[in-house]
């Protein structure tokens, strides 16, 4: 991505030198919009730290810079209403790392009452062939759309590595 990101600079930086009509500049122009669009961090970009169970965040993509909340295995609880962190119902996008297993409600009394989850995403089969599960936005996929910005709860859980630490 960065060398697709210098090799248009390189091509508009020399078509500067040049004089150019409207269309030329116009489809420069929209070259480096679109390169700007392919260079933005998706979720497999940000990844996931080997001793977290999952990361919620509150923008698309992972953003790093918005809220977000990593969880640890066995890590469970209820998001705030209010706080100047990740709130309920406000999260977004989300990555669940390979090995565990991430259990999600709606509503907030639902960890607490013992109901089945809204969601649960799992990733402790050895199928998964150590792959992380990464969504850069709830609402774009149909399985995870009716939790998009309605996450009130959660339960994560991990499994230990078959091979050993």
């Amino acid at each position: 991505m960065f060398v697709l990101c210098l090799t248009l600079l390189g091509l508009v930086s020399t078509s500067v030198a040049t004089p150019i009509g409207p269309k030329t500049a116009a489809a420069g122009v929209a070259a480096l919009a679109i390169a700007a669009k392919l260079a933005e961090d998706e979720c497999d970009d940000v990844g996931i730290e080997d001793n977290m169970c999952a990361v919620l965040y509150d923008e698309q993509k992972c953003k790093r810079s918005s809220s977000y909340l990593s969880l640890r295995d066995k890590d469970e609880g209820v998001l705030p209403l209010f706080t100047t962190g990740l709130r309920r119902n406000d999260v977004e996008s989300l990555i669940v790392r390979y090995r565990c297993k991430l259990e999600l409600w709606d509503d907030d009394e639902g960890l607490k009452n013992g109901d089945r989850p809204d969601l649960v995403i799992d990733r402790t089969s050895r199928t998964n062939l150590g792959r992380n599960k990464y969504v850069d936005n709830l609402g774009d996929e149909d399985e995870y759309k009716h939790l998009d910005e309605k996450i009130s709860a959660y339960r994560c859980t991990c499994r230990e590595s078959s091979l050993g630490k």
